[in-house]
């Protein structure tokens, strides 16, 4: 990760988003608990206004964009406050008109229709509603357009499009699947299957033709049209065994949030470990369904998708002096190119972070470790005596030595693996490395291979040479 500002307000971040403007220019707003920003040179300018809101942790503000009468516009909620639109040219923000609920737990927008979920009306909180602006028009809400979801015995989460005709109301134990109609009313909504919920509104997200969600559960599922599935079974036990140091905590289960990175085609999820703030996440990559874990020095609150605002004219730096200038852009190639698809990342802490590749994590090199689960390589009859391996990697620059470790196992039962290392593989290196392992055997074995980078280290597969003892 690379640290890209000093915060929004020096607060806690609740939520952002990156959109642009019918001209096409690039907007980036920031939420805290308090106020809403936008980038201005290398300082955060307030477009709240007079608005101070009142959103807590467990509350994440939730960001759309809508367009009406050839303005795209921003329009935010926290569950706690009223629902409010910056049309990406304003010096602040105006309040939502035409009688809209005033709370709304999550939006979206679908068929030019401002969608709000779980809502306060009159002073009453209507925690299975959904309700609808009127076409092409967020200051008009028309009250023929609710849907109160009684079917159901939970509560409504959070709101996801899914194509432009379709969204999906996620409860905390199904989901409905809303699509446009003609008629009276614009939508017409079927039940789902039955499941365990979204922890938080902030855990759904889109990858076009499908939703991803982290449950209440600790799984994730994948979600297409009325059916739902879990496709987390190889992290189940990481996340769900209370003893480990991956285990979700399901006291803080609503700080939970996630996004869809373009850039290397992965859902993201973050929760909360061991502290109450997320520093743990997985990461599920959707063309192969590979999982990762994650972990973070910081507690991160929030997430989304977007594109790094790097391509640079002479009007962009007029808050800049020669003096000044070199701590942003030491040097002519520091300006970068065109804009480019990237994630951000905001903290506890009140510091936005943006997700690139090759860089490391905030100018310090990242730890990573990749481990073939235990197995019986030659049957769980026998002994296996390992001699060897031959392991291969891309040829690195300048790379890092890689740490090879094997643990083993004789019943599957222990609390912890023992691990011994066995040598190192050199990836700046050309030729072939095989590390002489000698008296290792066991019946169970597992491969770990463990390495320091800033960048991406490609692991092409090995063999293990070694031969059968039986048991006594």
């Amino acid at each position: 990760m690379l640290t890209t500002s000093p915060g929004a307000g020096a607060s806690r971040i609740s939520g952002g988003l990156y959109f642009r403007t019918a001209s096409d220019a690039a907007r980036l707003v920031v939420a805290n608990l308090t106020k809403w920003y936008k980038p201005s040179g290398t300082t955060w300018a307030d477009i709240s206004g007079s608005v101070t809101f009142t959103a807590d942790p467990d509350n994440p503000t939730r960001f759309v964009t809508f367009t009406a009468s050839g303005v795209n516009n921003l329009v935010g909620t926290n569950n706690k406050d009223a629902l409010y639109k910056w049309d990406g040219g304003a010096g602040d923000m105006t309040a939502i008109t035409g009688s809209p609920p005033s709370i709304a737990r999550d939006l979206c927008v679908c068929g030019n229709f401002l969608v709000a979920g779980n809502v306060v009306e009159s002073g009453t909180r209507y925690s299975k509603r959904v309700r609808a602006s009127a076409f092409n028009n967020p200051d008009s809400w028309p009250g023929l357009f609710v849907w109160d979801l009684i079917d159901s015995d939970g509560n409504l989460v959070g709101l996801k499009r899914l194509g432009r005709s379709a969204f999906v109301a996620y409860m905390t134990d199904t989901f409905y699947l809303f699509q446009l109609q003609s008629g009276v009313v614009p939508f017409r909504y079927e039940q789902g299957d039955i499941l365990p919920g979204p922890c938080s509104p902030a855990v759904i997200v889109s990858t076009g033709a499908q939703h991803f969600y982290l449950g209440t559960d600790a799984r994730i599922y994948r979600v297409s049209g009325l059916r739902a599935q879990s496709v987390s079974p190889p992290t189940d036990s990481f996340l769900q065994q209370s003893g480990l140091s991956t285990s979700f905590r399901f006291a803080n289960k609503e700080r939970g949030f996630g996004y869809y990175s373009s850039a290397d085609e992965r859902v993201w999820f973050f929760y909360s470990g061991s502290i109450t703030e997320p520093t743990l996440a997985v990461s599920y990559h959707v063309p192969t369904g590979a999982l990762h874990p994650h972990s973070f020095p910081e507690g991160m609150t929030a997430g989304w998708s977007g594109q790094d605002i790097v391509a640079l004219t002479w009007a962009d730096l007029s808050t800049f002096t020669w003096a000044n200038i070199g701590a942003t852009y030491p040097t002519w190639s520091s300006f970068d190119g065109d804009q480019k698809a990237t994630s951000f990342l905001g903290s506890a802490a009140g510091n936005l972070h943006k997700q690139a590749y090759g860089i490391g994590d905030n100018g310090a090199v990242i730890a990573a470790n990749g481990e073939f689960p235990l197995r019986a390589w030659l049957g769980v009859e026998k002994l296996t005596r390992v001699d060897g391996l031959d392991l291969f990697f891309d040829q690195i620059a300048s790379g890092p030595t890689v740490t090879v470790e094997c643990g083993t196992s004789t019943s599957l039962a222990e609390a912890s693996l023992t691990y011994t290392t066995v040598g190192t593989h050199d990836t700046a290196l050309a030729t072939r490395q095989k590390p002489e392992i000698g008296t290792l055997e066991d019946r169970f074995i597992s491969i770990k291979l463990s390495w320091s980078r800033a960048g991406a280290v490609n692991f092409k597969g090995g063999a293990l040479y070694s031969w059968e003892q039986s048991l006594p």
